[in-house]
C-alpha cells in the first residue's frame, strides 16, 4: 500500500537509450522502449484503483489533472537511423520516410496514453543533436559547425510532431490538453545567445522518455 501511496507522488517511467522503435538504443544494452512504459503506465493505472476503491470515475479524475511529460526520438536517430553498422533503418528508409514512420508509432503511443487517463501531456521536440560533441567528433564534413544531415532529419520530425500535438488539441482526442515543447529552436536560441539565456527547471509528475533523471 505504501508503494502506492508513493505513485501519487509522481511516477517515471522513462529508460535510458529508449526510444519509439522497440529495437532502438539495442547497441547499448537493454532498455525499455516507448512502447514498454506505456504498458507500464497502463500497469501502474491498474495498480492505482486500489487506491480510489475501484471507483473509475474518481480515478480518471485524478489521472486528468496529472501532468504528463514525454520526450522521445533523440535516441531513434542517434542509436538507430544515423548507426548503419549496426541497424537498417537508414538504408531501409528515407529521411522524410523514416520520420513518417516515428510519428505514425509516435502517435499511437501518444493516443494510448491519452486512452489510459492522460490529458495534460507535455510532448518535447528533438534538440539538434547534429551538434551534439558526441555527433561532432564523428563528423567529417565542411565548416560547419554541426552535422546538419542529421538536424535536417531531426527538423523533419519535429514539423510533423507539431501537427499531431495540433490535431490532438483540435478534438481529435477528447479533453486533450497537449503542449508541444520546442527544444529544437530553444536549444539553437540558447547557442546563439548564451550570454543572454538562462535556463528554467521544473519538475514534472509523470515521465517517459529516453533519459533518466540526472541527479542534482
Amino acid at each position: 500500500m505504501v508503494a502506492l501511496l508513493l505513485m501519487l507522488l509522481g511516477v517515471n517511467f522513462a529508460s535510458g537509450a529508449a526510444g519509439i522503435r522497440d529495437e532502438t538504443g539495442d547497441n547499448l544494452g537493454a532498455h525499455t522502449s516507448m512502447n514498454g512504459q506505456v504498458s507500464n503506465f497502463a500497469s501502474t493505472v491498474q495498480q492505482m484503483s486500489r487506491l480510489f476503491r475501484g471507483d473509475p470515475n474518481a480515478l480518471s479524475t485524478y489521472l486528468s489533472k496529472c501532468i504528463y511529460y514525454s520526450g522521445l526520438g533523440s535516441n531513434d536517430y542517434l542509436n538507430n537511423y544515423f548507426m548503419p553498422n549496426f541497424y537498417t533503418t537508414s538504408s531501409d528508409f528515407t529521411p522524410k520516410a523514416y520520420a513518417a514512420a516515428l510519428i505514425q508509432d509516435y502517435t499511437r503511443q501518444l493516443t494510448q496514453l491519452h486512452s489510459l487517463g492522460a490529458r495534460k501531456v507535455i510532448v518535447t521536440a528533438v534538440g539538434p543533436i547534429g551538434c551534439i560533441p558526441y555527433q561532432l567528433a564523428r563528423y567529417h564534413g565542411n565548416s560547419s559547425r554541426c552535422n546538419e544531415n542529421i538536424n535536417k532529419a531531426i527538423i523533419l520530425f519535429n514539423t510533423e510532431l507539431r501537427k499531431v500535438v495540433d490535431r490532438f488539441n483540435a478534438g481529435q482526442l477528447q479533453g486533450a490538453k497537449f503542449v508541444y515543447l520546442d527544444s529544437y529552436k530553444s536549444s539553437i536560441d540558447l547557442y546563439q545567445n548564451a550570454t543572454a539565456s538562462a535556463k528554467e527547471e521544473k519538475d514534472y509528475e509523470i515521465v517517459w522518455g529516453d533519459e533518466l533523471p540526472k541527479a542534482r
